[in-house]
């Protein structure tokens, strides 16, 4: 069985995608994932405002399909889990939305997912 790791690009930082993002939205992440898991627990989300946070496909900058999403509330949020249907087979964001999910570019910050396989 092999065992997938996620790392956070940065962890606990903040990468504007909308030039609106401040240091209150973030999402902090390290962990290891099982490559049969189909969820993701998100061990720190702040966001300023009640939302929501959406895992998205995210591949050489370009955000892709819409994995999952869970709604958030204003301050630290702890152990959010979110429900991706099937297991990450490639890199992923969270992407932290104020208010309702839309766009990935009209969120308030993400974080990048990186997913590797470990023995």
């Amino acid at each position: 069985m092999f065992t997938k790791t996620l790392t956070a690009a940065a962890v606990a930082a903040l990468v504007a995608t909308a030039g609106v993002a401040t240091a209150q939205n973030y999402v902090g992440l390290t962990m290891a994932m099982d490559e049969n898991t189909t969820t993701i627990s998100l061990p720190l989300v702040r966001a300023d405002a009640d939302g929501f946070v959406a895992i998205y496909e995210y591949n050489a900058g370009s955000f892709g399909e819409l994995l999952g999403e869970e709604p958030i509330n204003a301050g630290a949020n702890t152990s959010v889990k979110i429900n991706l249907g099937s297991s990450a087979r490639t890199n992923v964001a969270a992407v932290i939305f104020a208010g309702p999910v839309t766009m990935p570019s009209e969120g308030v910050g993400f974080t990048e997912i990186e997913v590797q396989e470990m023995n």
